[in-house]
């Protein structure tokens, strides 16, 4: 790769905005696209309401993957928003069929995982790229069209429908680049170098099949996702120990519980 080489990432998630921050840091031009809205703070997200928060677990090796990025004060900062847990906590029944509890630590070597929301995850990776000097990140842009063998990339500025039902349009996206082609509300931009991280129905994958051989499976797993509260006592104190993840596990299936700073979640 050419250091002049461009970039392009679509999908602005944990896992594109971190490749996108490799990129920057390694001397590349690098945009990022993202379906979503802003993730400034001090911006109304009108995407808010449709997406759900879900917590996930991140282990030592996703944050030492953080650590490599090498950007100053990014793992401390992610670190002092996640909630560290060394063990989990097991739910079974023993012979007699009393319920037991079994705690089993994630390491031997102090090793734990580290549980946030996905999306402040997300939120802190895009906003230390948006202070790389060689890297762009646009909201609101849909990937519409992809031609491969000329490495060019076309994507909408999307809508998205507020709160109080009323459509807010996207910001006008500024375009500055030269090979960058503005028609309507659509833009085409020619590329190097594309990093498909757009999720499970991912719009490059889709165009990536149509120019080679790629296999391809796809399962839907019959489970469900569910968000309870779980309130404290009386006197504030948590009903599930907050030191570790709990499992249930069954034949089929299995029910977790993620303890977070507030509430504990599923």
């Amino acid at each position: 790769m050419n250091r002049k080489d461009k970039v392009i990432v679509v999908g602005g998630g944990p896992v594109g905005a971190l490749a996108a921050l490799y990129t920057a840091r390694r001397g590349y031009q690098v945009d990022v696209y993202e379906f979503r809205d802003d993730i400034d703070p001090n911006k109304p997200a009108a995407s808010e309401a449709k997406l759900a928060l879900i917590p996930v677990t991140l282990s030592e090796r996703g944050f030492e993957a953080i650590k490599s990025a090498k950007v100053p004060g990014l793992s401390e900062d992610i670190s002092r928003h996640s909630l560290p847990v060394h063990s989990r906590m097991v739910h079974t029944k023993d012979n007699h069929g009393d319920l037991k509890e079994t705690s089993m630590p994630y390491s031997s070597n102090g090793d734990c995982i580290h549980i946030m929301q996905r999306t402040s995850i997300g939120q802190r990776l895009l906003l230390a790229l948006s202070k790389e000097p060689n890297a762009k990140v646009f909201f609101d842009h849909k990937l519409v069209a992809c031609d491969l063998p000329s490495k060019i990339a076309t994507f909408e500025n999307i809508k998205w429908q507020g709160r109080d039902g009323e459509v807010v349009e996207a910001e006008n996206t500024k375009v500055t680049e030269t090979h960058s082609k503005d028609v309507g509300r659509r833009k085409s931009v020619s590329f190097d170098y594309i990093i498909g991280a757009d999720g499970a129905h991912s719009a490059i994958r889709k165009h990536l099949m149509r120019e080679t051989n790629v296999d391809y499976n796809q399962k839907y797993v019959d489970v469900l996702w569910c968000d309870f509260y779980l309130p404290t006592d009386n006197k504030g104190n948590r009903k599930l120990d907050a030191t570790h993840l709990h499992v249930w596990p069954d034949k089929e299936r299995v029910f977790i519980v993620l303890p977070e700073n507030v509430r504990i979640r599923t």
